[in-house]
């Protein structure tokens, strides 16, 4: 986000942002993991003040157990929101359940969410490289299968008609 959208989302939440947030929302240091599109940490103003003042948009949540200074700064792949504790010295994030409506503790620093997905691309490059490798190994089984069996087969069926002949005699 540019400083702009950064003042603009103080002036509409009603608190300044912490520095350390500023800092990672300004340079904004995460890449999409595969062809996934970064949703564990917004990058436009409004999401981030949607998400602050009416988290979750839901009108079933009475927003039990949100504090002021809470501050919306991402999205679970489950849908979940990643919420920042902006009055807490190390900026704990917590997870807002969408379907409990319970906030519960998520990594215990903001420094800690960051790293965490700064990482999350090359291990999941590496995931999806595993899987990409034992799906083309059960596919080499597979035909290794085929190939060893249909003609095992065949000479199985060969023998069995000659038994037969045989037996008939």
């Amino acid at each position: 986000m540019t400083e702009g959208e950064l003042t603009e989302v103080e002036a509409a939440i009603g608190f300044t942002l912490p520095s350390e947030y500023w800092r990672v929302a300004a340079a904004f240091p995460f890449r999409p993991i595969g062809r996934d599109w970064v949703y564990w940490f917004y990058d436009d103003p409004d999401r981030v003040i949607d998400g602050t003042l009416a988290p979750l948009a839901d009108d079933a949540y009475d927003k039990v157990g949100w504090r002021t200074g809470y501050l919306t700064i991402g999205e679970s792949a489950a849908g979940d929101l990643y919420v920042m504790d902006s009055t807490a010295p190390r900026l704990p994030v917590y997870c807002l359940s969408h379907e409990t409506h319970r906030i519960e503790p998520e990594y215990p620093t903001f420094a800690a969410f960051v790293e965490e997905w700064i990482r999350a691309p090359e291990r999941g490059e590496a995931t999806l490289a595993a899987e990409r490798a034992e799906r083309r190994s059960r596919i080499r089984r597979a035909l290794l299968f085929v190939v060893c069996a249909v003609p095992a087969s065949l000479v199985f069926a060969a023998l069995v008609s000659w038994l037969v002949l045989w037996l008939r005699r």
